[in-house]
């Protein structure tokens, strides 16, 4: 059952609560500076651009109504990117709800649900932790970010918790644990189901 030592684990950062016979926790995203990298540089995409247009429109004296409009769409869309990497980082988590039948993984932004996922807990095998990428190949550290979850079911992987610590993924799988036995198929990536 869901004791102490799964609250203690999941008091940092994820939140947690029983549901009649199940349980359900919340993965919020990885905050990251990179967030901010990104707008700035979507807004440098967007800007660029516009400028190279605006010089070949006016030595060809092309039609300044085409540069406006794809000045425009460009804009729109580095902007709509940039919020949506913004928005997701400040405000994004996944919700993982399970009960003694099906496992559910819902991602959310502000409260709004974005989208669900429903698996029967019977086909689940392979409950793991992905320990953090490399950023690049000659550099040491790894990118948080870039951690997860993951589980097979039939022939598909499904990843869900982004960003999570490898203390927060056995807090997760403990939790889990208390309500559901996933099998274990070999420890591949440090933390296995339980």
């Amino acid at each position: 059952m869901i004791g102490g030592t799964c609250m203690e684990r999941l008091a940092r950062r994820l939140r947690w609560e029983r549901t009649g016979a199940g349980v359900r926790v919340e993965v919020p995203a990885r905050r990251s500076w990179q967030a901010v990298v990104a707008t700035v540089l979507f807004a440098g995409w967007t800007g660029i651009p516009c400028v190279f247009l605006y010089r070949t429109t006016e030595e060809s004296r092309g039609n300044v109504f085409l540069f406006a409009l794809t000045c425009l769409g460009m804009g729109a869309l580095g902007t709509c990117a940039a919020v949506a990497w913004t928005v997701w980082t400040w405000a994004g988590e996944s919700v993982v709800a399970l009960d003694p039948r099906e496992l559910r993984i819902e991602r959310r932004v502000a409260g709004f649900g974005l989208d669900a996922r429903r698996f029967s807990n019977a086909e689940i095998s392979g409950l793991r932790f992905i320990p953090a990428a490399y950023i690049w190949a000659f550099r040491t550290d790894a990118d948080p970010a870039t951690t997860r979850m993951e589980f097979k079911t039939g022939r598909k992987t499904v990843r869900f918790a982004r960003g999570i610590t490898e203390r927060e993924a056995v807090g997760l799988v403990d939790c889990l644990a208390g309500v559901y036995r996933f099998p274990v198929e070999g420890a591949a990536g440090g933390v296995e189901g339980r």
